[in-house]
């Protein structure tokens, strides 16, 4: 089964509920290496100012790769109590 998921790219959608569901890194970073210069560009066309964007582009992925790093940091201090 694997051999066919492979065969097809993950669309966003299916990216954003492994990243949420099973916690995955490596959807997380798919969505980042899609998603990062649209919303950069976007972000210079509003702003007008490039550095602000490049801040404002990193600023967007904050919070779900926090939420990540805190479900990491949990399932290792539950690992470490059993």
């Amino acid at each position: 089964m694997k051999l066919v998921s492979s065969l097809f790219p993950v669309t966003d959608e299916q990216a954003m509920w492994r990243v949420q569901t099973q916690d995955d890194h490596r959807a997380f970073a798919q969505l980042v290496g899609r998603w990062e210069e649209p919303i950069r560009r976007l972000c210079a066309r509003l702003t007008g100012d490039p550095h602000r964007a490049e801040d404002l582009k990193q600023e967007t992925f904050v919070p779900p790769a926090t939420m990540l790093k805190d479900n990491e940091d949990s399932t290792r201090s539950d690992d470490q109590r059993k």
